[in-house]
C-alpha cells in the first residue's frame, strides 16, 4: 500500500514539474522580449554603422537563445506527456485499490500478525542464545581451568623429572670426581714414592760420590806427602852419593870394586824418580779434570736465542682505540666473544704492569683464558711465551733452570734464555733488533703449585724494576744465574727483567682468588672468565691465528705512548673519595688497603681507554678495580662483620652504574647458605 502511495506520488510530482517547467519558459519568453525592447530603443540612439552591426549580433544570440527555448520546451512537453502516462497509470492503481481494499487490509493484518509472532520467536531465540552462550562460557572456563591444571601437573612433572636427572647427574660427576680423585691420588703417591726412590739414589750416588772425592783427595795427600819424602830422601841419596864419589874419585884404584856394586844401585833409583815423575803427572791431571770448565760453556745453554728470525718494527703509533675495536671485531668474526668490557680490562692491566706486574685469568675450563693472551700478542706484535706449570714446582729454578754440578752446565729454560735475550743491560751479545720489541709470558693453570713458592722472588723483583738504570740501583732486583765453581776473574751472570716483559697467570675456578695471598693479589689484577654464550661453536685457532697476525712488532717506547694519561683534577678528586671512604670502613674490619693499591687504582684509571675523556668509560674503570682489587682481599671474613662495608661498596658501585657488578655483589652478600663472604668475580655478557 505504501508503495502504491508513493508511486501515485511521483505522478502528482511530475505534473507539477510540468507546470513549473512550462512557467520557467514563459519567463524566458517574455525576458527575452524585454530584453529585445531594451536593445531597440538603445540602437536607436548609436550610429547607424554600430547599431546594425549590434543588431545582427543581438539576433544572432537571440536565435541561439530560440532554439536552446525550443528544446527546453520540446523536453518539457516530452516530461507532460510522461506525466500523463504516469497519471493515468496512477489512476487505474487508484481504481484497483479501491476494488480490491478488503483484501488489501486483511493481507497487512496478517503480515502484523506474523510480524509479532516473528519478533516473540526472535526473542525466544535469543534469549536461548544467551544461554547457550553462557553455558558455552562456563563450559570454556571449565575447560581452561583443566588445561592450567594439566599443564601445572606436567609442569611440577618436569621439574620432578629434571631435579631426578640433575641428582643422577650429580652422582655421576660426583662419581666421576671420586674416580679421577682416586687416581690422581694413586698417580701422586706412585710419583711421590718415584721421587723418594729417585731421591734416596741421588743422596746415595751423592754419597759416593763424595766419599770417592775425599778418598781421592786423601790419597791426593799422601801422595804428595810421599813425593816430598822420596824428593828429600833422593836429596840425601844424591849429596851421599856426591860424597861417596869424591871419595871414590880420590880412592878410585882402591874402590872401583865398590863403584860397579853401587851401579846396579844408582839405576834402581833413577828408575823409582821416573816412576815417581810419572805419578805425579797423573795425579796433576786428575786434579785438573776436576776443575769446571770456562764460564761460556757452563752457561752456553742460557746463551742459546730463544726468539729466531729478523723482525720489523711499525713506524707510526697505532690508535688505540681503532686497534682494539679491529681486534675484537676479527676475533668476534670467527666465533671468538671476549665481551669488550673484560678485553679492556685485560688491555689496560697489562699497561699498568710497572705497578702491578701480574694479571690473572680465572675462570672455568673452555673460557678462553689461555686463547685471549697468544691471541693478543699475536695481533699487537709481542712475543709469546706459554709456561705450562707443574704441580711439583716449589722454586724459582722452575721457573729460571738450574746448574748441574754433575755436567758443569746451567741447565736453562725457555724462560731465562727468552728473559736473557731481551735484556738491554747485561747481555751484551748480538741478537738482532730485539731490544726494544716487548715479550707476554703466560703462566698456564698457574695454580697447580703454590705461586708463592716458584713466583715470589720473582713478583719481589718486579715490583721494584722502575726508575732503575745504572747498574748499583739494578743489582737488587736483577736474577742471578748460578754457574758453579768460579774462578778469580769469573762472576755469575745477572738477568734484569725489565717492563717490556709482561706477565700473564690463568687458573681454574674450582680454586680461584682464595688461593692467592694478599701479597699476590695487591700486586696482580684478577679477571674472571663466565662460562662462553656459545657451546657449540669451536673456533679454528690457526685460522683466527693467521688472521689476526701483525707483520710488524710492537715498539716499547710506542707501547708507553699508550699509558702516559692523565686524570683532571675533578677525576682524581672523585677517584680518591672513593678510595678514602673504601679504605675508611676496611680499615674497620682489620682489612685496610696501603699506598700501593691506591696508586695501582689510580695507574689503572687513568689508562683506561677513554677514561679521561668519557663519564661512562671513567665509571667502568673504578668498578673494574673494585671488583678486581678490593673485593678478592674481602673473601673469608664473616658478612655480619663486613656489613657497612659491603653497604658502601653497595652504594659506590649503584653510583658507577655498574648494574652486573652490583647484582653479583649483592648475590654474594645476600648469600644464606655460607656465614663468610666468598667473591667470584663478575660475568660480563657481550656489547
Amino acid at each position: 500500500m505504501s508503495t502504491l502511495n508513493q508511486f501515485i506520488a511521483s505522478g502528482e510530482m511530475a505534473l507539477v514539474l510540468f507546470f513549473v517547467g512550462l512557467a520557467i519558459v514563459c519567463i524566458i519568453i517574455i525576458t527575452s522580449a524585454y530584453i529585445y525592447a531594451y536593445y531597440s530603443k538603445m540602437l536607436k540612439q548609436l550610429p547607424n554603422a554600430v547599431k546594425f552591426k549590434n543588431l545582427e549580433t543581438m539576433i544572432s544570440n537571440l536565435e541561439s537563445k530560440k532554439e536552446d527555448l525550443i528544446k527546453e520546451v520540446d523536453k518539457h512537453k516530452t516530461e507532460v506527456e510522461n506525466s500523463k502516462r504516469v497519471i493515468e497509470e496512477a489512476n487505474k492503481l487508484k481504481k484497483w485499490l479501491e476494488d480490491n481494499g478488503v483484501t488489501i487490509a486483511q493481507l497487512e493484518s496478517e503480515i502484523s500478525n506474523k510480524r509479532q509472532d516473528y519478533e516473540k520467536a526472535s526473542k525466544i531465540l535469543q534469549e536461548e542464545t544467551n544461554k547457550l552462550l553462557e553455558k558455552r562460557k562456563e563450559l570454556q572456563d571449565a575447560e581452561q581451568a583443566l588445561a592450567n591444571k594439566k599443564s601445572e601437573a606436567i609442569s611440577s612433572l618436569n621439574d620432578i623429572k629434571l631435579q631426578a636427572r640433575d641428582a643422577e647427574r650429580q652422582r655421576d660427576q660426583a662419581s666421576n670426581e671420586f674416580d679421577k680423585i682416586s687416581d690422581k691420588a694413586d698417580k701422586l703417591r706412585a710419583e711421590n714414592n718415584q721421587l723418594n726412590i729417585e731421591s734416596l739414589s741421588a743422596k746415595v750416588k751423592l754419597e759416593n760420590l763424595l766419599s770417592e772425592i775425599k778418598k781421592l783427595e786423601e790419597k791426593i795427600s799422601k801422595l804428595e806427602k810421599e813425593i816430598e819424602k822420596k824428593y828429600e830422601e833422593l836429596g840425601n841419596t844424591i849429596n851421599n852419593l856426591k860424597t861417596q864419589k869424591t871419595e871414590l874419585e880420590s880412592q878410585n884404584k882402591e874402590l872401583d870394586g865398590i863403584i860397579r856394586g853401587n851401579k846396579a844401585a844408582v839405576e834402581m833409583l833413577n828408575s823409582q824418580h821416573k816412576a815417581l815423575q810419572e805419578t805425579l803427572e797423573n795425579l796433576t791431571g786428575q786434579i785438573t779434570r776436576l776443575e769446571p770448565p770456562e764460564l761460556k760453556t757452563r752457561l752456553e745453554d742460557l746463551y742459546r736465542a730463544q726468539i729466531i728470525g729478523e723482525f720489523k718494527y711499525r713506524d707510526t703509533i697505532l690508535n688505540e682505540n681503532q686497534w682494539l675495536d679491529k681486534f675484537k671485531d676479527d676475533m668476534k668474526s670467527d666465533g671468538v666473544i671476549f665481551p669488550k668490557r673484560a678485553l679492556y680490562a685485560f688491555h689496560t692491566a697489562l699497561k699498568i704492569a710497572d705497578i702491578s706486574p701480574l694479571v690473572v685469568l680465572a675462570g672455568i675450563s673452555g673460557t678462553g683464558k689461555s686463547l685471549l693472551p697468544q691471541l693478543y700478542a699475536n695481533a699487537i706484535g709481542m712475543h709469546f711465551l706459554p709456561i705450562a706449570v707443574q704441580p711439583r714446582w716449589d722454586g724459582p729454578q722452575d721457573l729460571f733452570g738450574f746448574y748441574n754440578y754433575m755436567e758443569n752446565r746451567f741447565k736453562a729454560t725457555e724462560l731465562s734464555r727468552l728473559l736473557w735475550q731481551l735484556d738491554a743491560y747485561n747481555n751484551k751479545g748480538n741478537f738482532g733488533n730485539l731490544k726494544s720489541s716487548m715479550a707476554l709470558v703466560l703462566l698456564d693453570e698457574m695454580n697447580l703449585a703454590k705461586v708463592e713458592y716458584y713466583f715470589s722472588e720473582l713478583l719481589s723483583k718486579l715490583e721494584y724494576r722502575n726508575n732503575i738504570h745504572d747498574a748499583k740501583s739494578r743489582s737488587p732486583v736483577e736474577i742471578e744465574i748460578e754457574s758453579g765453581s768460579l774462578r778469580r776473574h769469573e762472576k755469575n751472570e745477572r738477568i734484569f727483567v725489565g717492563n717490556n716483559i709482561l706477565f700473564v697467570g690463568t687458573m681454574n675456578e674450582d680454586e680461584t682468588t682464595q688461593n692467592l695471598s694478599d701479597k699476590v693479589i695487591d700486586r696482580s689484577n684478577v679477571l674472571r672468565f663466565g662460562k662462553p654464550n656459545k657451546t657449540d661453536t669451536i673456533p679454528d685457532k690457526e685460522k683466527l691465528m693467521k688472521k689476526t697476525k701483525t707483520e710488524y712488532l710492537l715498539n716499547y717506547e710506542h707501547w708507553q705512548h699508550w699509558k702516559n694519561r692523565d686524570l683532571d683534577l675533578e677525576k682524581k678528586n672523585i677517584l680518591n673519595k672513593y678510595l678514602d671512604d673504601l679504605n675508611k670502613e676496611m680499615n674497620e674490619i682489620g682489612k685496610p688497603f696501603g699506598y700501593r693499591v691506591s696508586q695501582a687504582v689510580m695507574k689503572y684509571v687513568s689508562t683506561y681507554p677513554m677514561a679521561v675523556s668519557d663519564t661512562r668509560a671513567f665509571n667502568d674503570a673504578i668498578a673494574d678495580q673494585i671488583e678486581m682489587k678490593i673485593l678478592p682481599k674481602l673473601n673469608g671474613i664473616e658478612l655480619e662483620k663486613g656489613n657497612k662495608l659491603f653497604k658502601a661498596i653497595t652504594e659506590i658501585a649503584g653510583k658507577l652504574g655498574d648494574t652486573i657488578l652490583l647484582d653479583t655483589l649483592r648475590t654474594a652478600i645476600e648469600d644464606n647458605t655460607k656465614p663468610f663472604f666468598e667473591w667470584r668475580g663478575v660475568t660480563r655478557i657481550d656489547n
